[in-house]
């Protein structure tokens, strides 16, 4: 490569240092700063356009990996920042035209602050246990999604779509889980390989796996009003999010 091109890269790169945006993160309840959207992280998006679940996955994989390469700052992102993130920076780098189903909206109709989701963890009784839940980091989110993406590429395509959905489901729980404590027991998932979270989730009781649900489901509602228009329609975080013009 020519001492030219080397120049020019190198400017690119300040350019990118430069260019920047203040993002208001919810678990922060403060504004931090963010590199914008790259051609190349365009690119790598526009790779999982047409490869069905396994895409839908990449998709979250690396929109998780650019919040992390691209936030300035030295604080831990959580779970439910993640719509307003992307919002925020897709407004910055693209604009706020979006476009779906031949309907245009407008992202500067969504809201950009809301005060802190109230309940970030809970707690759940159940035989002389005490299961702890919480909101992982984005750091947590896309590192299980890789393991799920994973098994799921081992499955045969006449069955991936039925049992991807089972993969994800216990993959979604696996990641809400913190500790369990009781009857002289300490297990903090965080120590412990997936098989045994997995092995552990399938052995719960089911109202116990269900109230999980109902919490990850209230984290899910809250992230949610970053991204859904007065209509109900709801921002796709998709391979066409940054062309959806």
């Amino acid at each position: 490569m020519s001492s030219n091109i080397d120049n020019f890269l190198s400017k690119l790169d300040s350019l990118n240092k430069t260019e920047t945006v203040d993002i208001f993160i919810p678990s922060l309840q403060k504004n931090v700063s963010f590199k914008l959207f790259s051609v190349g992280q365009q690119k790598e998006l526009i790779k999982t356009a047409l490869t069905g679940v396994d895409g839908v996955i990449k998709s979250n994989i690396i929109y998780s990996d650019i919040i992390q390469k691209n936030c300035l700052e030295d604080v831990v992102i959580s779970l439910e920042d993640k719509s307003a993130i992307l919002i925020a920076l897709r407004r910055a780098t693209v604009g706020s035209n979006y476009r779906l189903d031949d309907e245009l909206y407008n992202l500067d109709d969504l809201p950009t602050k809301l005060p802190a989701l109230k309940k970030r963890s809970k707690k759940f009784k159940f035989g002389g246990f005490v299961l702890t839940a919480s909101i992982p980091s984005i750091e947590n989110d896309k590192s299980i999604a890789e393991k799920a993406l994973l098994d799921i590429s081992k499955v045969k395509d006449n069955k991936k779509r039925v049992d991807s959905v089972d993969i994800l489901l216990s993959y979604e729980v696996v990641k809400y889980i913190e500790r369990i404590e009781g009857n002289e027991t300490d297990i903090v998932f965080g120590d412990l390989n997936l098989h045994e979270r997995k092995k552990i989730i399938e052995s719960l009781p089911l109202k116990v796996n269900n109230n999980i649900i109902s919490f990850i489901a209230s984290v899910t509602e809250y992230s949610n009003q970053f991204s859904t228009f007065k209509d109900g329609i709801n921002v796709d975080f998709d391979a066409g999010f940054l062309t959806r013009e």
